[in-house]
């Protein structure tokens, strides 16, 4: 059994409960918060009570595990649980050894366990993907569009907030997640400074956010995009460095142009595949009159080969920044160089 979406997988739990439970769940999603709440109602599901859950439940690293402990845990049993569940984190990492044990493990799995696997992705194509899709249910959660990420997380962060019995609007949180560039981590991290910052206080303004959060308005990364996509070297190193030298951090900014950029390529590609403006729109629904016909003019004039060499860009910059002591100020600067190139640099 395979399903797409979260909601759809929520329902098929809530149908199985309580003693039809499959006994084999992989679920794949790249976005590892997203990936987690699917993992946390799976579990809720399968053993409602908190304190019965801590003793059932077993997390296992894919990068680290060994096929004597996976073998070990798999056919031992415990005193302190009727029922065991074992969480695989990081399955795409596991060792074909491993992968091939499992594989058999599958059509036998205990009736006092349960398994839970999670990567990013997983080939269909292979018997590992085949054998979980005959004995267990998979959710394989869709890459979102850029607007329906934005809606999702700003759900999301309303949802985790009102557990914390705290109040925020839905346009002070929509301004805190575009501040985070639409990255599910990083919005976690601003939530618990922010649930910190406030204390006891039982709402989150958007002055909490401009203190706590490096807030950056979004109107100033849009101008940012907007000089970058009609190739305005001078002025996209100069409001880039402005926004550093405010104290905007590196990584949420360029998690923010990259927003843009798969926006805008997304824009280019269905250009490119001779869609009408109209179908734009549907694809895009926030984008309406001038600010379509403006989008669209960027896009084309920056073109497809561009967009996809930004793109890569992009990445190959937040990757130095993780990984080497280069100052920052000339991180940007060599890129802004290189997403304000002529078309020509790429022929």
């Amino acid at each position: 059994m395979k399903y797409d979406n979260s909601r759809a997988f929520e329902k098929h739990l809530e149908g199985a409960a309580p003693n039809h439970f499959s006994r084999l769940y992989l679920i794949l999603g790249k976005d590892p918060v997203e990936q987690r709440e699917a993992v946390e109602c799976t579990l809720k599901a399968l053993q409602p009570s908190l304190q019965a859950r801590e003793f059932a439940l077993k997390i296992m690293d894919g990068n680290q595990l060994t096929l004597d402990v996976l073998l070990s845990d798999l056919y031992s049993n415990t005193f302190f649980a009727d029922q065991r569940i074992f969480w695989i984190q990081h399955a795409d990492k596991l060792k074909k050894n491993l992968i091939e044990a499992l594989e058999k493990y599958f059509a036998r799995i205990s009736s006092s366990q349960y398994l839970i696997l999670t990567a990013p992705s997983w080939m269909k194509q292979t018997n590992f993907y085949k054998a979980v899709e005959k004995e267990g249910v998979i959710l394989e959660m869709a890459e979102p569009k850029p607007w329906e990420k934005e809606k999702r997380l700003v759900d999301w962060a309303t949802k985790q907030l009102a557990a914390k019995r705290k109040v925020i609007s839905y346009q002070v949180c929509q301004a805190l997640v575009k501040q985070t560039g639409l990255d599910s981590l990083l919005l976690d991290q601003e939530l618990e400074k922010l649930l910190c910052y406030i204390g006891e206080r039982p709402e989150i303004t958007i002055q909490d956010i401009v203190k706590i959060c490096n807030y950056q308005p979004s109107d100033t990364v849009w101008q940012l995009g907007e000089a970058i996509f009609r190739r305005d070297a001078a002025a996209s190193i100069h409001m880039a460095y402005s926004m550093q030298m405010d104290g905007q951090p590196l990584l949420p900014l360029l998690r923010q142009i990259r927003s843009q950029f798969q926006t805008q390529f997304h824009v280019c590609l269905l250009l490119a595949q001779g869609k009408t403006s109209q179908e734009v729109a549907l694809e895009f629904p926030y984008l309406k009159g001038n600010l379509l016909d403006r989008t669209m003019q960027q896009a084309q004039r920056y073109g497809l080969e561009s967009f996809r060499q930004g793109l890569l860009a992009i990445d190959a910059t937040e990757m130095r920044a993780k990984n080497s002591q280069v100052d920052e100020k000339l991180l940007m600067e060599l890129l802004m160089i290189h997403l304000t190139r002529t078309d020509e640099f790429y022929e």
